[in-house]
């Protein structure tokens, strides 16, 4: 249909433009303008979003700053409950990654999945993964110890109180180690960060099997894994899915790591995109779709059948 399309246009046709279209985009718009209005009034009165449109139209109007400014700390209330927030931006594309594009979606072969997710934030994958497999065992860590509680309450909340949740961070050794603390999902291990947290060393925590590890620990990853290929710990690890933060002096540290992982019998799968909000690099790429930006990658690791 495509090719046929494209000849056509090449053949100078062109469909006419009408006034039934120009009044069915109307109507269309009409539509949309009303039913924004009905979402506005059902928030208004306290009612759960009854589907993710209505979710994600009501976390845009909390993103844009509607109604109160998008970094102020505050509630949202989805299907399943309550759930506390640090950041209305960060909540919409938390949610926008997790529930609609699954970023954590995997094939399990059995109904109780061992997950560990590291870097659990404000508990919102954590109540991902419950909803989605409501028989796994879950634990999460979460470095910052407010975030931390967060979770835990907002866990509790949807009704989960099966969950372990650690205030650590996932490292290479149990100790106390530096922490940039910036209350909300950018928080890191950080040799001159102002604040400490406890850490724990992730091999020595990992239960015998492991169905999905989740690793969001910006920046840490590259040691974390290290230590796991290091002592062969890995190969507890069914499914692995870690977001690669890759600052231009980074790179060699990630084609270590992922040469490690092969090493180890994963299979690999990644996506990655320019982004600017993991800081920017002292010079221009020659690339206008690159320039000053450092890269963000997500990797899809898992063991072969067999």
């Amino acid at each position: 249909m495509a090719v046929a399309l494209e000849s056509a246009s090449a053949a100078g046709w062109s469909q006419p433009a009408s006034d039934f279209s120009t009044a069915e985009n109307a109507t269309v718009g009409e539509r949309s303008t009303l039913r924004h209005a009905c979402w506005r009034i059902r928030d208004a009165l306290g009612l759960p979003p009854a589907h993710d449109a209505e979710t994600r139209f009501r976390l845009r109007q909390r993103a844009d700053g509607r109604p109160t400014p998008a970094w102020q700390a505050g509630s949202f209330r989805f299907g399943w409950g309550h759930l506390h927030y640090v950041h209305a931006g960060q909540l919409r594309s938390q949610f926008e990654e997790i529930f609609v594009r699954r970023q954590y979606a995997f094939t399990s072969d059995r109904p109780d999945p061992v997950i560990v997710d590291c870097g659990g934030n404000i508990g919102l994958s954590a109540i991902w993964f419950k909803l989605t497999y409501p028989r796994c065992h879950l634990t999460v860590f979460e470095a910052d110890s407010d975030l931390a509680q967060l979770s835990l309450g907002n866990l509790k909340r949807a009704g989960f109180e099966d969950v372990q949740v650690h205030h650590a961070a996932v490292w290479i050794a149990h100790e106390t180690v530096a922490f940039r603390k910036t209350g909300d999902d950018s928080g890191r291990v950080e040799p001159n960060g102002s604040a400490t947290c406890p850490a724990v060393d992730l091999s020595e925590c990992l239960p015998e099997r492991v169905d999905l590890l989740k690793l969001d620990v910006e920046g840490a990853e590259f040691a974390v894994l290290d230590r796991l290929c290091e002592t062969g710990t890995i190969r507890r690890v069914r499914h692995l899915i870690c977001e690669f933060h890759v600052w231009r002096d980074k790179t060699g540290d990630l084609l270590r790591t992922l040469a490690k992982l092969r090493a180890n019998g994963l299979e690999l799968s990644m996506t990655a995109a320019p982004v600017p909000w993991i800081g920017l690099a002292d010079e221009d790429a020659p690339f206008e779709n690159v320039r000053r930006n450092h890269v963000l990658m997500e990797v899809f690791a898992w063991q072969p059948a067999g």
